[in-house]
């Protein structure tokens, strides 16, 4: 189930101190902790989160205003200065016309974002984890894969929703899980 719950783990977690990010394109946000803003981790090593990172940026494209940050999950800055050398070119095997990031991408120097967010929502934090924070708070996150894209979820429909100062969409509390019939001994 890739549904973002009204209780998951980190809601309402405060969005991490940005400034220990190495930005090796674009600037740092003005003021994270005001209005909309997204955290979407990625990582060259990760190929499949390419298209990620492509429909992130075309989704800035429809909603103007919406600030992303890439922030790398690679090992090494030269990983993730790497990737820039594929920007802007062709990835047909990838299905990508064209490798393109609008957001400005940082490269998390100590791991100390990565450590706050694992900190707030548990589990550990792989690429193509997307992070929406509104006014400084966490308020939705969704994990897309090679199998799941952005359109495939409600992502881009809830930054959407907190751009025009909506309320998000609610999905409740997660179902019951059902407890299986177990063998009873005799």
């Amino acid at each position: 189930d890739k549904k973002t719950y009204d209780n998951f783990k980190g809601l309402n977690s405060a969005v991490p101190d940005l400034s220990t990010l190495k930005f090796i394109k674009g600037e740092a946000p003005e003021e994270p902790t005001t209005g909309p803003i997204v955290i979407l981790t990625w990582a060259k090593y990760a190929k499949g989160d390419y298209r990620t990172m492509v429909h992130f940026s075309f989704l800035m494209r429809a909603l103007p205003g919406l600030r992303v940050v890439g922030v790398s999950c690679d090992p090494a800055e030269e990983d993730a200065t790497a990737m820039l050398k594929k920007m802007d070119t062709p990835m047909p095997t990838q299905s990508i016309d064209l490798l393109v990031f609008d957001m400005s991408l940082a490269f998390d120097e100590g791991k100390k974002v990565k450590d706050a967010i694992i900190g707030a929502v548990g589990g550990s934090l792989a690429p193509g984890r997307a992070l929406l924070y509104i006014d400084g708070e966490l308020k939705w996150q969704e994990q897309f894969t090679a199998g799941w894209a952005l359109k495939d979820g409600q992502f881009g429909e809830q930054c959407a929703l907190a751009l025009a100062g909506e309320p998000l969409i609610a999905n409740g509390e997660p179902p019951a899980e059902e407890e299986g019939d177990e063998d009873e001994e005799e």
